[in-house]
């Protein structure tokens, strides 16, 4: 290329020739500059749209893992609850050690219940001949000898039981009439 002084002894038309080029070339710069300029500003929203989503992303990994750790505390609160009820499922209630007991389910009334051994009052399970259904009942397990099975039952006397079903079982198993108002 030729220098700064060989260009002043340049005509006229070689100096327009080349004051052209230098234009053309700076035209060519200034349109790549731009490119390069808007490939800029593109790649800067990207990376700050991918910034944004990964933000998004530690945040709903941080929200998964509290839940997770939330999970996990209540798996262990549910199963320490399970094996507490095993364990209070397996363990005999109202019976005396060593008291011999029919499989539950198979008493037919209350004063073979109470013969087993059980000396709780509450709720009893009873298979009744010619029932096709067992029945729940109340077993009062402390009056007079206990093996009683409640038919009738009121606490301060202001319902009248009278006419109505006045048998009552005993411990022995034996039915017996009573009369009056407090039957049961």
């Amino acid at each position: 290329m030729p220098s700064a002084q060989a260009a002043e002894t340049l005509n006229p038309g070689e100096a327009g020739l080349l004051e052209g080029r230098v234009l053309e070339m700076e035209t060519k710069h200034q349109t790549e500059l731009e490119g390069i300029r808007s490939e800029k500003e593109r790649l800067q929203r990207l990376v700050s749209r991918q910034s944004n989503t990964i933000e998004d992303l530690e945040k709903s990994l941080h929200v998964a893992s509290s839940n997770a750790s939330l999970l996990q505390r209540q798996q262990l609160q549910l199963l320490e609850s399970v094996r507490s009820l095993v364990q209070l499922a397996l363990t005999p209630r109202s019976f005396p050690p060593g008291a011999l007991r029919k499989e539950e389910g198979t008493f037919q009334d209350c004063a073979e219940i109470h013969r087993s051994g059980a000396s709780a009052s509450g709720v009893y399970t009873l298979h009744i001949a010619n029932m096709s259904e067992p029945k729940k009942v109340y077993c009062d397990m402390e009056t007079e000898r206990g093996g009683w099975t409640v038919i009738q039952h009121r606490a301060n006397g202001s319902v009248n039981f009278q006419g109505r079903g006045k048998v009552t079982e005993s411990l022995a198993g034996s039915q017996a009439s009573r009369e009056g108002p407090d039957t049961a």
